[in-house]
């Protein structure tokens, strides 16, 4: 043993003597040289890299910003609702004194939707967590208390907003389906689309994060919040603002109800309702029931309610399965002639879908969202001229459903939507994120799931030629595997970054895009735009809502 390490000083010696010798015969620019282009090589960014990093620099600032005009939002101080009542978030700065888009923009929009406040709520619930951490959520320097200061305004216009009687009904009667109020929380007596009954389920869900979170910090002064305004188990009477939302979706859920794009009444006593509608309404109960069981709650019996009503919604939600792309179950019947008929014409290119696309074949299963997410981007792929030279793989902008009527301002003709787009960015990010926590998770690629999955393989960063992905099952260590993994981000951010080609000055978003020119238009400064954008960007930074459900 001896002998071999005298050997191995003695090559190592002779070794680095030999290199001294080398370098002894270069001369100094030589030398220089040699350390320089070996410097470069280190330094070196591949530019797809490059690419990415500059995005991610720049859709990490634009979140920072969007907090910032998200709070503009919120009554008294925000700079775009003057007049509005503390509590009060408006969907959008447009009204008809102050309308700078002329034409291409909405006059309607100053007023308070539960369900676009609740949205947007969740997203200051996430910042003020993290400022609590220390960390930088706005460019304003938004702090902690300022922003749990706006989560309980909220809360107490909720709480207002619930008892306040309306064209929807009382207390008792259905009137926390009512769809919007004025800013100073009074009832909204102009005709519109109601009740609405995904707006209660969506405030639940985003203050039952917030409850969930002040339970977590084991405090008294949140504990006594938490159970005397935001979850009161014991006095029916009194008001509480999640177990009040949750009571009524529990016995609201099968009747008649308008959609989040407040357009078509349907109810589930007649076989239909809306899959957005009772999703929600679904998560909603099963995280309250979770809720109400904690030991600080002690609810059991409210859990048991929640837990029936979401069994039955279950069940129910199975029927919205459409395997075979059936046009005839898009709408039903009642909806064959009117303003909302699907009419495959030409102004919309509708004519120009492939009947075969419409019809493909959906997998049941897990599978089900992104083989769905898989047509939607394939249809607004043709129905939108700005999407002519896009590809789905690399993004494509997205609206609310091939035959929209509705341009922002009237009934004419549908455009792409900020928030829309979002969604499917969100919607990657958290399927790739699910793969990132589920190591042992293989990615199965079946008949039915093989055209999202080669696009998913096409959007991997480098990959120049497109190919296909082929049926088969993938582990972690694979070289598809990793590809498909790599795809998802990618994809994820390519919606992302379409998007980014239509902002406006200092990154503000309106509701819509047109869809020849990329000019926004519709509502101004839209909220639930920025919450959208922050929503998919905290999928991608792995910032989930952390409900126990």
């Amino acid at each position: 043993m001896e002998d071999i390490n005298v050997r191995l000083v003695a090559s190592l010696v002779v070794g680095v003597t030999a290199t001294a010798f080398a370098v002894r015969q270069l001369s100094g620019d030589q030398i220089q040289s040699l350390f320089s282009s070996r410097a470069k090589e280190r330094r070196h960014i591949a530019p797809s890299v490059k690419a990415k990093l500059a995005l991610w620099r720049k859709l990490d600032l634009r979140s920072l910003q969007s907090l910032t005009y998200l709070l503009a939002a919120f009554g008294p101080k925000g700079y775009n609702a003057p007049g509005c009542s503390p509590g009060c978030m408006i969907a959008s700065p447009s009204r008809p004194e102050d309308r700078p888009g002329g034409k291409d923009e909405n006059e309607n929009y100053f007023f308070q939707w539960p369900r676009d406040s609740a949205l947007c709520l969740r997203e200051v619930i996430r910042r003020a967590i993290l400022a609590e951490q220390g960390r930088t959520v706005g460019v304003q320097n938004e702090n902690a208390f300022e922003l749990h200061t706006i989560i309980r305004d909220f809360a107490k216009m909720s709480i207002k907003l619930q008892h306040t009687a309306n064209r929807s009904g009382t207390f008792q009667t259905g009137g926390l389906g009512e769809p919007k109020f004025n800013v100073d929380g009074s009832s909204f007596e102009a005709d519109w689309g109601r009740p609405q009954n995904d707006g209660p389920a969506l405030r639940a869900i985003s203050m039952l994060f917030y409850a969930n979170y002040l339970l977590s910090i084991d405090d008294k002064e949140a504990l006594d919040y938490v159970r005397s305004t935001l979850y009161r188990s014991s006095a029916a009477t009194s008001s509480s603002l999640i177990k009040d939302d949750l009571d009524y979706v529990a016995r609201a859920w099968q009747e008649n109800s308008y959609e989040l794009w407040e357009e078509v009444s349907a109810d589930v006593k007649n076989g239909g309702g809306h899959f957005h509608t009772l999703m929600v309404q679904r998560r909603a109960l099963l995280a309250g029931a979770q809720f109400a069981v904690r030991p600080e709650i002690g609810d059991a019996w409210s859990a048991g309610r929640y837990r029936t009503a979401a069994k039955a919604i279950t069940k129910h939600l199975e029927t919205f399965w459409n395997p075979e792309g059936k046009l005839e179950r898009e709408g039903g019947p009642q909806y064959e002639d009117g303003p909302l008929a699907i009419h495959w014409d030409d102004d919309r290119n509708l004519g120009k879908i492939p009947k075969k696309l419409l019809h493909k074949p959906h997998v049941i299963g897990t599978d089900r969202a992104l083989v769905t997410l898989d047509r939607l981007v394939d249809v607004f792929k043709i129905v939108y001229p700005i999407n002519a030279k896009r590809s789905p793989s690399t993004g494509v902008l997205c609206g609310r459903y091939p035959e929209d009527v509705y341009d922002g301002v009237q009934q004419s003709i549908g455009h792409p939507w900020f928030l829309c787009t979002h969604a499917i960015a969100e919607v990657l990010a958290i399927t790739a994120q699910h793969f990132a926590a589920l190591p042992y998770l293989p990615i199965v690629v079946t008949k039915e799931t093989q055209d999202f999955w080669t696009k998913v393989g096409n959007a991997a960063a480098g990959c120049q030629i497109e190919t296909n992905i082929d049926v088969g099952t993938f582990k972690r260590g694979d070289p598809i595997y990793e590809q498909l993994t790599a795809g998802l981000w990618s994809m994820s951010d390519a919606y992302l970054a379409v998007c980014d080609e239509y902002v406006g000055e200092a990154d503000m978003m309106s509701e819509q895009i047109e869809r020849n020119r990329g000019k926004m238009r519709g509502a101004r400064e839209l909220s639930w735009s920025y919450a959208s954008f922050m929503s998919a960007i905290a999928a991608r930074q792995g910032h989930f809502l952390g409900l126990r459900s």
